[in-house]
């Protein structure tokens, strides 16, 4: 069985704006998060969640949910990707780290800190 995509973000510099539109457009629930230029997305029960990051550049990224975070990284450079950003930690939230595949697109690698 494959790994599940379990996140998504769409990026722009004004979060507040962006969130406006989707929240008036799909009814999508938008929670700030303190101190951080990052609003998360509740889409809806059952539905995968997101959020938006106050990048500069707009782009859209999707998560794919690993058990090894290092492990997977190696794997993708070894088959000609990148790591954008290595592994990072939110304390008792995720794990995450990024890279771009051979044709350029970035996604997430996320392991969950959660316990479900």
């Amino acid at each position: 069985m494959g790994r599940p995509v379990v996140h998504f973000e769409l990026g722009g510099a004004d979060v507040d704006k962006l969130g406006g539109f989707y929240a008036s457009i799909f009814d999508w629930q938008m929670t700030p998060m303190p101190d951080m230029n990052y609003v998360t997305i509740a889409t809806g029960e059952g539905s995968l969640g997101g959020g938006l990051t106050g990048e500069e550049r707009p782009g859209t990224v999707i998560s794919i949910e690993v058990d090894d975070i290092p492990g997977t990284l190696a794997a993708i450079e070894a088959a000609g990707g990148s790591t954008v950003m290595g592994e990072t930690v939110i304390p008792g939230i995720v794990t995450y780290a990024v890279f771009t595949d051979p044709a350029g697109n970035t996604v997430g690698l996320v392991k969950s800190e959660i316990p479900s």
